[in-house]
């Protein structure tokens, strides 16, 4: 009895001894674990072995295995240092990128219970850089006296901008400008003129640069009368006519709706949206005033910020500006006088429906051409002084705005296709027979009195201080009032450009679109603006405009409107 139990019990702790591990075992051979099979060598790595143009941010991988640790040895040496160790999974991905255009060297030792096995080293390089693409077709696209425009073709899309280098002799290269991406011209104003000037550009980004461009040569104009000095592009067709301020900044409205201050090197300073106008810019010594056709009047800052606005009830002449400040202007029937602190109305009167805007005697009486075709002549506290009644024979009002000399003769064209020249008291000194058309120019003075006016069939006629011709110049193609030289020329916009005359006879022009900017000379330059939608800068010959009474539109560079 004893001895067979003895034996069942011997057999039962056999059977719990041996039962585990056939179980062992068979699960084994059934491929349920490999744990403790020895690991292998690792293989299949990715990216391949001597794999090229690899991207900086791709994860390491390799063939694994369950129930083993990975030690990953990774750097630019040919015997790769550890890099991470513990892993358990066949892949690691670097928290940072790699570095372009290298060559990386890595293996990976794999360890269990049962040993540790170490793989081949591999390597692979990485991708180049992705520099921008290198700009082409350079080119100039109009070249001045003093500024040079040029523009190129962007290739790329992945730059952080440009570089533009200029050189005088083909070989040493300096910057001249750095430009924002997608920026594909330039105006260089900082040239002079008669000199040969080479110019490269090439793009560049956080990894690198582009090659150069193509090269092109060019030479600056000399500075002689005729000759482009620089351009500047609106938006839209320049009608207005130019302003100076003492700083020499231009300032003008386009058709575009905007107004525009561009410094005397042709370089932007600012632009504001006014809305769409028929009017130009008058400046004091230190704001810009000008209307647009809605009838609101605004007053910038020199800096272009908004002194004050004021809406009027329809489209607004040039403002003329009197001695104490005080602004006068026209909208529809009404002349305004307008507090210049504040753009408060000081008192209106009625002219009648005019085109005519008003300019300013040395007394203070303004002057302006009514609806019902008379001059008006108004004391600046708003009461009448006079009012002479100019011919008519068509419906036409008053368009041409009046002309001051120092003796206080005001100059007007009539309805009925006569000059005027009307006395301080309102009484005529003589009228001379114009043309056979209506025309909207106003008439300019010289020194002596001779008058200056654009006839409606595009010629000039000037006409002596006693009412009778000096001499013609017999054209079709001019469109603006005159603006007279220091030394007598004429210069006066036209259909294909700018005129310049000097006694009866063409001395020369700049050709363009058409020109209704009446010009403005400074500084042997002179401005005026073009259906092209460019701002001219010329060089002249005449070294500033004449001092005179009235020597172009509104009487002086900033358009003030005052005989002073």
């Amino acid at each position: 009895m004893d001895t067979d139990l003895n034996s069942s019990g011997s057999v039962r702790k056999i059977i719990l001894i041996i039962a585990p591990m056939v179980i062992f075992f068979m699960l084994i051979l059934s491929g349920c674990s490999l744990i403790f099979l020895s690991p292998e060598i690792p293989s299949n790595p990715s990216p391949s072995n001597g794999a090229t143009n690899v991207p900086i941010d791709i994860p390491l991988r390799w063939k694994g295995q369950n129930g083993v640790k990975y030690y990953l040895y990774f750097d630019t040496s040919q015997t790769p240092s550890l890099l991470a160790a513990n892993l358990t999974k066949s892949e690691y991905l670097s928290s940072t990128q790699l570095n372009f255009s290298t060559t990386y060297y890595w293996k990976v030792k794999v360890k269990n219970v049962l040993g540790e096995k170490i793989g081949p080293v591999w390597h692979f390089t990485t991708q180049n850089a992705p520099i921008p693409t290198t700009p082409s077709s350079l080119k100039k696209k109009w070249v001045g006296s003093n500024a040079v425009s040029i523009s190129f073709k962007d290739n790329s899309n992945n730059e952080n901008g440009f570089v533009l280098e200029r050189s005088k002799d083909d070989i040493s290269f300096s910057a001249v400008a750095t430009l924002n991406q997608d920026i594909t011209s330039y105006i260089d104003v900082n040239v002079s003129a008669n000199n040969d000037y080479f110019y490269r550009i090439y793009a560049f980004n956080d990894f690198g640069s582009s090659g150069f461009s193509n090269e092109i040569h060019v030479k600056t104009l000399n500075a002689s009368a005729g000759n482009l000095k620089w351009k500047f592009k609106s938006d839209g067709k320049i009608r207005s006519n130019t302003a100076l301020d003492s700083s020499e900044t231009v300032y003008f409205s386009s058709q575009d709706g905007n107004l525009y201050a561009v410094r005397k090197n042709g370089i932007l300073k600012w632009k504001r949206n006014i809305g769409l106008t028929r009017s130009s810019p008058s400046l004091n010594d230190n704001t810009v005033y000008i209307g647009n056709d809605q009838g609101t009047l605004y007053a910038f800052n020199l800096d272009g910020s908004l002194k004050w606005k004021n809406l009027f009830s329809s489209a607004l002449s040039c403002v003329s500006i009197g001695e104490d400040g005080m602004i006068y202007v026209r909208s529809g029937i009404y002349l305004y006088a307008v507090d210049d602190d504040n753009g408060t109305v000081m008192w209106k009167y009625e002219i009648g429906s005019a085109f005519s805007g008003p300019s300013i005697g040395k007394s203070g009486t303004i002057y302006i051409g009514g609806g019902d075709w008379y001059l008006y002549a108004i004391n600046h506290d708003g009461s009448l002084k006079w009012k002479y009644k100019t011919g008519v024979i068509f419906s036409m009002p008053l368009a041409s705005y009046p002309s001051v000399d120092k003796e206080e003769n005001i100059y007007i064209e009539g309805a009925d296709w006569y000059l005027y020249s009307v006395k301080e008291n309102g009484t005529l000194k003589w009228k001379y027979k114009s043309s056979s058309l209506k025309n909207f120019a106003s008439p300019s003075l010289d020194a002596s009195y001779n008058v200056y006016m654009l006839k409606s069939d595009g010629s000039l006629a000037v006409v002596k201080s006693d009412g009778t011709l000096n001499w013609l110049y017999i054209s079709n193609k001019l469109l603006t009032t005159p603006t007279i030289g220091k030394n007598g020329e004429i210069y006066m916009g036209g259909t294909n450009g700018l005129y310049v005359i000097q006694n009866g006879t063409l001395k020369w022009k700049y050709i363009t679109n058409k020109v209704y900017s009446n010009p403005v000379l400074k500084d042997r330059i002179v401005y005026f603006g073009s259906d092209d939608g460019y701002l001219y800068a010329i060089h002249a010959s005449s070294v500033e405009m004449m001092n005179s009474p009235w020597p172009t539109f509104n009487h002086d560079i900033s358009r003030s409107g005052k005989e002073r």
